[in-house]
């Protein structure tokens, strides 16, 4: 009985002394990071226009410009605009991204620009490393490659490469094509002018190529529903067997008649008168 009442008390005790802390979490929850500007400013609801969320894994400055482009959808007034992109960024933020916005200092944002700095500060470690010319020309088609593999690996790394010519693109681009290729061949031939009018004409030449290997392969298959036709098993003639050392293999030769053997002709003999 008395062990119940010490620990009755024990939770008692831990209670009114973790109550300040509880208050101070709460408290400290509902404090607003932004700034009275910004927190002022109520914006109408999105309908159903989803933002895509961010948990600190990828490229931020990817997740950035993909809020950017969903945003441009929402009808926000002018006066409000900064606001309520700081409040829909925010809204995106879960997990261990949630937790270091909350731990912003009170008040300490007062615009969309401030909040999208530090946002890209914080996960710089995750930004990719920059793409260059180099890795486009050391792009290669390998033997027996299909043309649509390997111009969606070149597309990948263009998009990626910041104020890239025409003329380097598609030079990069034949470049990197196997020798027996027919588009190379083609881009020798034709000057396209833009490296759009390439990949346009590669898309034809993809869809030339594949319907080249499907109609190969249903020529090659046998038809739907009938067996296919097999040629007859050739005979083999049957082998005479070897003789032993204890067998014999007697050939029997046709017999000639011989004088000696014939039956003899009765002799001659007139007749009596």
């Amino acid at each position: 009985m008395q062990s119940e009442i010490r620990d009755m008390r024990s939770v008692m005790h831990s209670a009114t002394t973790s109550a300040p802390d509880i208050f101070r979490v709460i408290e400290e929850s509902t404090r607003t990071r932004f700034s009275d500007q910004i927190s002022r400013v109520r914006i109408k609801a999105t309908g159903k226009i989803k933002f895509s969320s961010y948990e600190g894994k990828g490229d931020p400055t990817n997740h950035l410009k993909t809020f950017l482009l969903t945003a441009s959808r929402v009808d926000l007034e002018p006066h409000e605009a900064d606001a309520g992109y700081c409040k829909l960024f925010a809204e995106t933020f879960c997990r261990p991204v949630l937790l270091w916005f909350a731990s912003l200092a009170a008040g300490s944002i007062t615009n969309f620009t401030e909040l999208s700095t530090l946002f890209v500060k914080q996960y710089s470690s995750l930004i990719k490393t920059a793409v260059t010319d180099a890795q486009l020309w050391n792009l290669s088609q390998k033997a027996g490659e299909s043309l649509r593999s390997y111009i969606t690996k070149f597309k990948e790394i263009q998009v990626n490469i910041p104020g890239l010519s025409d003329s380097t693109a598609l030079a990069a681009l034949k470049n990197g094509l196997w020798h027996e290729s027919r588009f190379r061949e083609e881009l020798s031939v034709n000057r396209f002018p833009t490296i759009q009018d390439a990949l346009h004409r590669a898309s034809n030449r993809i869809v030339a190529e594949e319907d080249k290997i499907a109609a190969a392969q249903k020529q090659n298959a046998p038809p739907t529903g009938k067996p296919r036709f097999e040629a007859p098993a050739k005979k083999t003639p049957p082998t005479t067997p070897k003789s032993g050392p204890s067998t014999f293999a007697v050939t029997q030769s046709p017999k000639k008649n011989s004088p000696k053997s014939s039956p003899s002709k009765p002799p001659f003999s007139p007749r009596s008168k």
